[in-house]
């Protein structure tokens, strides 16, 4: 069984039991990565985070300077609604590789369907999510609330007049 990340950062002593245990209350609350509220409340620096991802999956990690210079050719090789959908961002290409950064390089099947849909071979590297989204909005121009991509959601049968309810 894998370890979780909340055991690692504590035994790693990248943060303490009690800023973990606020972390996993916003998380029960809120949804979302547990590394990215440790983040956000400054517990823990993103390259930290992403080290410590880089070794729980055994793959290398981005840091946030891997992305001040990404090409046009690079970014192109993922369209903007796969990159949205799966949090991920091309780094690098050569050929029909593509090293990929992700918030999660375990998601074989997210791999599986990039790699298929955009006809390469996927390399992933491990990225804090902070640092996915910050680029999506600068690659992309993806809109974003905090740290919540705004994903285009159905609109709910609202009639156009909505009338007052009796008091």
């Amino acid at each position: 069984m894998p370890i979780k990340l909340g055991q690692l950062l504590l035994r790693e002593k990248l943060v303490t039991a009690e800023q973990l245990e606020e972390a996993l209350k916003s998380q029960a609350i809120f949804g979302g990565r547990l590394g990215s509220f440790l983040v956000e409340a400054g517990a823990l620096r993103e390259e930290q985070l992403a080290a410590l991802l880089g070794r729980k999956y055994q793959v290398p990690f981005a840091r946030s300077g891997h992305f001040s210079r990404l090409s046009p050719e690079t970014i192109k090789s993922v369209p903007r609604e796969t990159a949205e959908k799966y949090l991920v961002l091309p780094v690098k290409k050569e050929g029909r590789r593509l090293w990929l950064a992700m918030v999660d390089p375990g998601d074989l099947q997210a791999i599986e369907e990039i790699g298929f849909r955009i006809g390469c071979a996927i390399r992933p590297v491990v990225a804090a999510e902070t640092v996915l989204i910050k680029n999506l909005q600068r690659y992309y121009g993806t809109e974003r609330v905090g740290n919540y991509l705004l994903m285009d959601m159905p609109k709910p049968d609202v009639p156009e007049t909505v009338v007052a309810a009796p008091e």
